[in-house]
């Protein structure tokens, strides 16, 4: 990913901030604020490789096809490895149209919470771009077009989002 102007200004401008203080009353055996500002780290410079080849993603995935319904973070993951090949077997989600409806029935589910529906929804345009042509990629690449304008549109808007708003072929494959 090439970095522009604007990028590393917004990064110049983010590591210029004061660090936020700890509230003194908390914890420091708890992990929780630590791990909450690492995920933050890791979503915005990360890439979606890393989410998808974590071992949450795997449990992730092994839950789902137990036919378990997922929490936020662990179906998130999922998004992001939805063309990974599963570890005991190699079969990719994205392979089968019916587990792959279900995995977006649950990604439905959180319109109502916009940050969370776009994150869900990056994951799969990721996974989207670089996945093989077949029905399953089909099928995710008319839900990307469905959602497009309502995650381009979303608020707060993001450099990401306001690409998608500006280059619609981004859910379309024909970029």
């Amino acid at each position: 990913m090439s970095q522009t102007g604007s990028d590393l200004q917004a990064l110049a401008l983010a590591l210029g901030e004061p660090c936020p203080r700890l509230d003194p009353a908390a914890d420091p055996a708890n992990p929780a604020p630590m791990t909450r500002a690492l995920q933050r780290i890791r979503l915005a410079f990360g890439d979606s490789g890393a989410l998808a080849a974590s071992p949450r993603s795997a449990r992730a995935l092994l839950a789902f096809r137990s036919g378990d319904r997922l929490r936020f973070i662990d179906l998130k993951y999922l998004c992001h490895a939805v063309d990974r090949p599963n570890p005991w077997d190699g079969r990719r989600l994205l392979q089968d149209a019916q587990l792959l409806q279900r995995l977006l029935q649950q990604v439905d589910a959180w319109q109502g919470e916009p940050r969370r529906f776009r994150q869900c929804y990056r994951g799969l345009l990721q996974a989207y771009s670089g996945a093989a042509a077949g029905p399953g990629r089909t099928l995710l690449g008319d839900y990307l077009r469905r959602h497009r304008q309502y995650v381009a549109a979303s608020q707060p808007p993001l450099e990401w989002t306001r690409e998608l708003a500006r280059h619609p072929a981004l859910a379309d494959g024909k970029d």
